[in-house]
Parts: structure tokens; sequence; C-alpha cells
């Protein structure tokens, strides 16, 4: 799982309910001291019927910090019978694009990142059809120049464009059914012209020209 990803849940009861929550309790999180590890929870949402096809449905978002965790969801049957089922999950950070500065990472906002998906009926790499999996694509990095895709199985490759920056592509590469796409992708900056160096060559130049003049002057005096 990734940090900050929206899924969606179902659950079709065996048993009338009167209410199913779904918590997420921080377990242990590895961007904080052990010091502070302990256990609470960190957000509740309850599933719903809308369409009242029996199924039980509502989108969950994972906690921005990685770590541990554990998802609990609890039914409410209207007997008065209380069931739960606990999941453990651990949370990586997403991916990111930056620049190498002085032996830091600088982060790069407003990337356009896309992601290219092989069409074994075409032959061809097509952009990867995001909107069928909930997902965007391409995606626009923000502030801390992160992305993630959730993928099927198949064969990809990425792309990056920026102003400032070379294009990017990467390699192609498999993912498995499930798999999220979360590399840390270094962009070099393209190299700005600078008119001072310059300087040198043309007084170069033009010192040897005027010596010439100078020269030929003398000559033919």
């Amino acid at each position: 799982m990734v940090a900050g990803f929206i899924f969606k849940i179902s659950i079709k009861p065996s048993k009338p309910v009167r209410v199913i929550k779904v918590i997420i309790i921080f377990k242990e999180p590895k961007e904080i001291a052990p010091v502070y590890a302990q256990v609470w929870q960190i957000a509740e949402y309850i599933l719903a019927d809308e369409d009242g096809d029996g199924i039980y449905e509502g989108d969950i978002k994972l906690p921005e910090v990685t770590g541990e965790y554990v998802i609990r969801t609890t039914l409410y049957y209207e007997d008065g019978t209380i069931e739960d089922v606990k999941t453990e999950t651990l949370i990586d950070p997403k991916g990111y694009i930056y620049q190498a500065v002085d032996g830091k990472e600088l982060r790069i906002p407003e990337a356009k990142i896309s992601l290219y998906a092989f069409n074994p009926a075409t032959e061809q790499f097509e952009l990867w059809q995001a909107q069928n999996y909930g997902q965007e694509n391409p995606q626009i990095t923000d502030k801390t120049g992160e992305y993630e895709f959730l993928v099927p199985e198949g064969k990809y490759y990425l792309t990056i464009t920026t102003p400032g920056y070379q294009d990017y592509r990467s390699e192609e590469f498999e993912a498995k059914e499930g798999d999220f796409i979360i590399r840390n992708i270094e962009l070099t900056p393209i190299k700005k012209f600078n008119w001072r160096w310059l300087i040198f060559p043309v007084i170069l130049i033009a010192g040897i020209i005027i010596g010439i003049f100078i020269r030929t002057r003398k000559k033919y005096k």
C-alpha cells in the first residue's frame, strides 16, 4: 500500500446489518521516534448500500505517514451480534521526482509524468487508461514532487516532461497485478547558455585581428 492512496472497499454481509464501520488504526509509524509509537485510531469510515443491492461500499484513504497500520472492519448486525475483520498493512512512501543538488534531493513540482502500457492487440505502447481504475494519467506532481500509479499486470514505461529539465523516458518494465509504480526518478536540468563563456574567446580573436592589422600596416608603409 502507498501513503495517501484512495481505494474502494465492498462488503456483502451474510445477514442484515445496522452499520458497517472501517477504522484505520495507527500501529507502528516509521517516521516518528519509537518513544511515541503507540496504537490509536486515525480515521473512521461508514460503508453505505446506496443502491439497495446488499453490497456496502466506501472510499478509504490511507494515511500520509508511512508505517504499519491495522484496517479494522466491524459489522454491527441487526440481531445484536458483532463481527470484526482485521487486516494489517504496511504503508510505503510514494514515488517522487527530484534534482540532485550538492548531495541533496530537490523535489520537483508541476512535473508531468505519463505512464504508457503495452497493448498486445496492437503490439504498441499506448497511454495507460488510468480512468478505468479510478486514477489520473498523466499526473502533475505537487510541491512534494510525488506521484503513484496502481496498475494491472503488464509491460510499462514512464515519461516525464517539465520546463527547465531534459525530457525523461524510463526503460520498459514488467508489473504484476496490484503493483504500485513508485520509483524515485532524478531529472537532469537543461544547461543555460552563459554569454560570459564567450568573453575570453572574443577578446582573444579581437587581439589576433588587431595584431594582424597592425603588422600589415607596418609592412606596407
